[in-house]
């Protein structure tokens, strides 16, 4: 029995209405739970940490994340970084993700 299925057999509201079809979105989406996904926000920072979900609303949740704020004044050189552990970031603040490759190189 699938995990799908299992959980739709353990939901009292569920019983008896159809098991929803897997679609290739939800089975690109599980193949990227625990890798390396690099999310940037509006505001300059960026976050990498292993993909661990995503709601209905499109807001992404990263486990064992570091932040890097890059450096847009001219003394600064680089990124400075911090670990924030598990965060979970809007939809609206986000203006890319890339998930890496098993090959340690990341893509759209």
């Amino acid at each position: 029995m699938s995990l799908a299925i299992a959980q739709h057999a353990s939901n009292p509201l569920l019983v008896g209405q159809p098991v929803p079809a897997e679609t290739q979105a939800v089975r690109l989406l599980r193949s990227y739970l625990t890798r390396l996904a690099r999310v940037v926000i509006k505001d300059g920072r960026v976050f990498i940490g292993m993909f661990a979900c995503i709601d209905k609303g499109r807001n992404i949740v990263l486990i064992n994340t570091d932040e890097f704020r890059m450096g847009s004044a001219p003394d600064t050189v680089g990124a400075t970084g911090r670990f924030i552990g598990m965060t979970m970031i809007p939809w609206r603040h986000i203006t890319s993700v890339e998930i890496e490759n098993e090959d340690d190189s990341f893509f759209s």
